[in-house]
């Protein structure tokens, strides 16, 4: 596959600053308008794994990387109002009267929030291996001491502690990729490092990384304030369809989340695989269960 160019808008800050924000559209040209939320650490160049199974399904994939991420310039302050925002003006300078949501892990939540925000555009939103809103379940975050994920406990109590660590999986990430590589593989499920045995993904998962936190830590700092403090709406005020997608052999993400929100979205649907962990979007099967469940929301 060619190379997906990258393209560049500016925009200014509600301050009048400039920014800088970095985005890529893959697919099909032609089809339905999908804006896809990657995850953190992630950027843009998630699409690529995502391109061809879009265009198959006639999706035209588009995706921007969040402040901070990718080529994006850092933007603070920043929530998910603002991302909700930045969704809407992208999809006006792109001439998009209509689209669907997706969004992988980190990008779960700021779909949701687009959707809140845009109801009369949103025509649906699939959601994968995302946290849900503890704003609305705040007893849900007992389950990570339960899965052994103290990311939430160390940036609410102790942020300097949540930086350092963070530096140092960056410092790995660009510096020593092999085995910044074997050792994202032994926190992963079984189906997940499947998922990277092969050479070109495995390849494409780490450029993603390195891209993801080449200006440093701090975007992804606030991508997870974002979306680990309560979100300035409920789910039960999202009004589109969603559809939930979640491995029960996750390793990063409880799959009790997708059960709670799909009893507080008023219209959602979920599936629960037990073979499939976080990677699980990565994999083709899923992939066109994903891009089929938006279909008939998107004619």
């Amino acid at each position: 596959m060619d190379p997906i160019p990258t393209k560049t808008l500016h925009w200014q800050t509600p301050a009048g600053a400039r920014r800088t924000v970095t985005w890529m559209e893959a697919g099909d040209s032609g089809g339905f308008p999908l804006i896809y939320a990657h995850g953190n650490p992630g950027c843009r160049l998630e699409i690529e794994f995502l391109h061809l199974s879009a265009k198959a399904h006639g999706f035209r994939l588009i995706t921007m990387d969040r402040p901070g991420l990718g080529g994006s310039s850092l933007v603070q302050p920043y929530d998910l109002t603002r991302f909700a925002a930045d969704t809407e003006r992208l999809a006006d300078e792109l001439g998009l009267a209509g689209f669907a949501l997706m969004g992988w892990s980190s990008g779960g939540p700021m779909v949701l929030a687009a959707a809140h925000a845009l109801p009369e555009r949103v025509r649906a939103v699939a959601v994968v291996a995302s946290y849900t809103n503890f704003g609305d379940w705040p007893e849900g975050k007992e389950l990570l001491d339960d899965f052994q994920l103290r990311g939430l406990v160390w940036l609410e109590n102790r942020p300097t502690l949540a930086n350092r660590v963070l530096s140092v999986v960056r410092w790995t990430d660009l510096e020593l990729p092999n085995f910044y590589l074997k050792l994202a593989r032994k926190e992963m499920a079984p189906s997940d490092r499947q998922q990277l045995q092969d050479d070109a993904r495995a390849d494409l998962f780490i450029r993603i990384q390195q891209e993801a936190l080449h200006q440093g830590v701090e975007g992804a700092m606030l991508d997870l304030e974002m979306q680990w403090q309560p979100w300035p709406f409920s789910l039960r005020e999202v009004e589109v369809p969603v559809q939930l997608f979640q491995g029960r052999a996750d390793t990063f993400v409880p799959w009790p989340f997708a059960e709670h929100m799909v009893g507080a979205l008023p219209r959602a649907q979920l599936t629960l695989a037990d073979e499939y962990g976080h990677l699980m979007p990565m994999a083709p099967e899923v992939q066109r269960r994903m891009f089929r469940s938006l279909q008939p929301f998107c004619q």
